[in-house]
């Protein structure tokens, strides 16, 4: 008998938007942005697996959780941030939640985390059913090893985007709006490891996670 086709989508924030890229058995079949989260789980209601590169689950005792301090330690610290409580996003300013972390002898959260709050919060109603997923550890798992190369330079786009292809994922060079490139070739990396979940392949840092501790999923 014939199959249904495999539906995936892999999420990433893209400046103002989230750009999402679609797998149907394994291939791109769509890339288009959505202003809000609710709005992805809408668009690819019946997908397989939704991957997101952003925070399900928050620590409770500060910036520890296990899938934060594993993943930096597979694709480096540079690449991956760590994930603070809630109370620290819920402050105004970011001077107010650097001053926060300082008073409870926590490491001082950056400007650009400090800046995933509202994209958290987005992404925080849907967390039961859709899968945190890190591009860079996808795409460090893929490489069996470090990149060497950042995401926005030239030689570190073009390493990811060929990794990807070698996997069947091409994505279109003409796109019918305008996207960042590393966030599209994000999400593309999320879609793959979406498209890994589904086939009951993905592996998550932790490994071994406990009850609901969060996990990142490749």
């Amino acid at each position: 008998m014939p199959t249904s086709p495999t539906r995936v989508v892999g999420v990433d924030w893209a400046a103002k938007q989230w750009a999402c890229v679609e797998l149907t058995d394994g291939a791109v079949t769509n890339v288009l942005g959505l202003k809000s989260f609710a709005q992805v789980v809408e668009r690819f209601d019946g997908a397989a697996a939704i991957g997101v590169d952003i925070p399900i689950g928050l620590p409770v005792d500060g910036p520890r959780r296990r899938a934060d301090l594993e993943a930096r330690s597979m694709a480096g610290p540079s690449t991956v941030f760590v994930t603070y409580p809630q109370a620290v996003y819920d402050c105004p300013t970011h001077g107010d939640a650097v001053a926060m972390c300082r008073d409870k002898n926590w490491p001082g959260i950056s400007r650009q985390s400090y800046g995933l709050r509202t994209h958290i919060q987005d992404v925080a109603p849907f967390g039961d059913f859709v899968h945190e997923v890190h591009p860079e550890v996808t795409f460090q798992f893929m490489n069996d090893g470090r990149l060497g190369y950042s995401k926005h330079t030239w030689n570190g786009f073009f390493i990811r985007r060929n990794l990807l292809r070698e996997r069947g994922i091409n994505v279109p060079e003409i796109l019918s709006e305008p996207l960042p490139g590393v966030d599209v070739l994000d999400a593309a990396a999320v879609a793959w490891t979406a498209h890994r979940i589904a086939a009951g392949d993905s592996l998550t840092v932790p490994p071994d996670p406990s009850g609901t501790e969060p996990t990142i999923t490749y």
